[in-house]
């Protein structure tokens, strides 16, 4: 497979040089055109090699040097994008890491939520990696702030925040109840020491 790619991408490079007039055809051989020499000579890539000296031809080689300067930078005015490059760029998009802030959530709760030494916080991270098999995942949690930073890639964000949202949503229910039952034994020994 390897081998049958390196022929495909000489085949390209040769018929590229072609059409630049870089190589000539010439009863089926290859041969280097006078162009060519000067092109080897700037050592640049050939086509912007073709445009300065193009550009020098007709007395206009400083438009020539700004523009083969512009050209490598700004592939997306000049050049073309192959079906592959979009397609692997599509997929080196989907693997960059978006970042959701989540806020709302009372100090005490933050704290509980990530537990001792991060313990809990930790287990989860690693329990979500597990779940969307994705490695990249990451949370924050920011108990100043009052808010958690949630990491993923685009096609997991939101699984991985409404994740995030019900453990910290249940956490919070958990210490109101322990509030409630403090109140509510607080309230009847309060009660009992005033009827004494």
């Amino acid at each position: 497979m390897k081998l049958r790619s390196l022929i495909l991408s000489m085949r390209h490079v040769i018929e590229n040089l072609i059409q630049l007039g870089a190589i000539v055809l010439e009863h089926g051989i290859h041969k280097l055109a006078k162009d060519c020499r000067m092109l080897v000579k700037l050592g640049i890539e050939p086509r912007l090699g073709k445009l300065i000296l193009k550009c020098f031809e007709n007395h206009m080689g400083r438009e020539g040097l700004v523009l083969a300067a512009a050209m490598p930078n700004s592939s997306s005015i000049f050049g073309r994008v192959s079906k592959d490059e979009k397609k692997n760029k599509n997929q080196i998009d989907r693997r960059k890491l978006q970042l959701k802030v989540l806020t709302g959530f009372g100090m005490t709760s933050l704290k509980r939520f990530c537990g001792k030494l991060n313990s809990s916080l930790k287990h989860l991270v690693s329990n979500m990696k597990d779940t969307i098999n994705d490695d990249q995942v990451r949370l924050e949690v920011s108990v100043d702030h009052k808010e958690v930073n949630v990491f993923a890639t685009s096609e997991h964000i939101t699984q991985m925040c409404e994740i995030v949202n019900s453990v910290l949503k249940h956490e919070g229910k958990w210490l109101q109840n322990e509030w409630l039952e403090v109140g509510y034994k607080l309230g009847s020994s309060l009660l009992d020491i005033q009827l004494t």
